[in-house]
């Protein structure tokens, strides 16, 4: 009974030393090759008007904001098939930072609106190596001509 308990104390003992051998070393060594990256919320609104067509491609253009990257600007290219539109965009913050999604959804033409899904692709400066995903939501067209769209999930950079 003495001999377990003792390699047990040895055991915990000796995890206690690897793990500060660990944490010291890691610091000692200089800084993190690969810094942390954070899952967090990530809900946007904005508004996108059409800017141009070729063939079934539809270009698109809108402002917005962004939790994490603030006010954007952005530009999309979407395909339409029926009723389900596939599309890229970015997202382009004030300070040169962006956000790349490919999105899926389908529209309801009675309705005037869509909802389906985005998935982060990467992006530019502190998002460079970005994902994440969530749902879309588009809205009515507004008496401008712009729609207005919602995004609703994470993103972990």
């Amino acid at each position: 009974m003495r001999n377990q308990a003792a390699r047990l104390l040895l055991a915990i003992l000796a995890s206690i030393v690897l793990a500060i051998y660990l944490t010291v070393g890691a610091s000692a060594s200089g800084p993190d090759p690969m810094p942390t990256r954070q899952l967090v919320p990530f809900h946007a609104t904005g508004s996108f008007v059409v800017t141009g067509s070729d063939g079934p491609y539809v270009f698109r253009t809108g402002t917005g904001w962004a939790t994490h990257l603030g006010a954007f600007q952005s530009m999309r290219t979407v395909r339409i098939h029926g009723r389900t539109v596939i599309g890229t965009e970015t997202m382009e913050g004030s300070n040169g930072d962006s956000i790349h999604l490919y999105f899926v959804y389908e529209f309801d033409k009675d309705f005037f609106q869509g909802s389906g899904y985005y998935v982060i692709t990467g992006g530019t400066g502190r998002y460079q190596n970005a994902s994440g995903e969530g749902t879309v939501q588009l809205l009515p067209i507004n008496n401008d001509g712009s729609r207005p769209q919602t995004w609703d999930g994470t993103i972990e950079y």
